[in-house]
């Protein structure tokens, strides 16, 4: 199952990201010449609290069942892409967290927003406290087609 979780990541960073972080025209760079990022690329791991896995089918039933009011809250935090992933077959109480934000985005916590307040109160029940791993962005890469469409959008 981690094989089929590696290769679902790998393909949705493949299809989102493949392109290099700034839009126009592409000079070579070398190690001299770093990129600037406008996206933050992220992956986050954590565990869920073992008694609280039927809360966390909650979550999940309440962020399909208000999908629209949940999108709509994601323009705040310069949020482009968020996606969670459960690894049922071998680790029942992880999930994998990516996220494509803009920096310097405000976070669900400093949100005056109802639907966050729930947001937060599902995350603290559900996830295992201390248990946030970030998992290293070794690179990422963004089509020009999307990046264009997020700077149109700023």
């Amino acid at each position: 199952m981690k094989t089929l979780i590696s290769f679902a990541i790998g393909g949705i960073l493949g299809v989102v990201l493949s392109h290099p972080l700034r839009g126009g025209p592409q000079t070579p760079q070398t190690a001299e010449t770093p990129k600037p990022q406008r996206m933050e690329v992220t992956l986050y791991r954590f565990e869920l609290n073992p008694d609280k896995l039927d809360r966390f089918q909650e979550w999940v039933q309440f962020e399909h069942a208000h999908h629209a009011e949940t999108v709509a809250t994601l323009e705040r935090e310069k949020m482009y892409f968020e996606a969670i992933f459960r690894d049922r077959a071998s680790q029942r109480d992880v999930i994998y967290w990516l996220t494509i934000r803009g920096q310097n985005g405000a976070t669900s916590s400093s949100s005056p927003l109802a639907i966050d307040h729930q947001y937060q109160q599902f995350m603290e029940e559900t996830l295992k406290k201390g248990s946030r791993k970030t998992l290293t962005t070794e690179y990422a890469l963004i089509p020009p087609f999307i990046q264009d469409a997020v700077d149109a959008h700023r």
